[in-house]
């Protein structure tokens, strides 16, 4: 439905094949989802969360890896992360779930790094993702760091 984040799925088929990963028949074999819409039938998976506004225009929003639980709610963190990058005072957003006890899921954690000669101001950060966020997505702690961890390929470690 229109401005509700989903799975990007392709039907797999003569028009369409998937020919799979090479020499990685487990790996292929997770990439297809079966009896998906009808019985029998069999799509990609292609781990991508998709977003359509209500005039038809899809926008990427995170990765399947990329995402966590929250009060029954998929939370996908990079659209939690674009959102904390509009604050004027954020340089850098990492953003991802930590369990905490008691609670089932994780609950949203962001790592900041702050532009140069900026201070941290709690009230913008709150009334933006307030206003853009629902509930389950807004990131209940914030850490503060010199600079965001990230792996050889520049993904920052979550």
């Amino acid at each position: 439905p229109k401005g509700e984040t989903g799975l990007l799925v392709s039907k797999i088929g003569k028009g369409t094949p998937f020919t799979g990963y090479a020499k990685n028949k487990q790996q292929t074999e997770k990439k297809k989802l079966k009896d998906v819409f009808v019985k029998e039938d069999l799509y990609f998976n292609s781990g991508d969360l998709l977003r359509m506004d209500n005039e038809g225009f899809v926008y990427f929003q995170d990765r399947i890896g990329d995402t966590f639980r929250w009060k029954g709610e998929n939370v996908a963190t990079t659209e939690v992360a674009d959102h904390l990058l509009a604050v004027d005072f954020v340089e850098e957003a990492n953003v991802y779930g930590v369990k905490v006890p008691g609670h089932e899921g994780r609950i949203g954690m962001a790592s900041l790094k702050l532009k140069e000669n900026m201070d941290f101001d709690a009230k913008p950060i709150h009334e933006h993702v307030k206003y853009f966020l629902p509930s389950y997505a807004r990131p209940r702690f914030i850490r503060l760091q010199d600079s965001v961890a990230v792996t050889g390929t520049f993904k920052q470690l979550k």
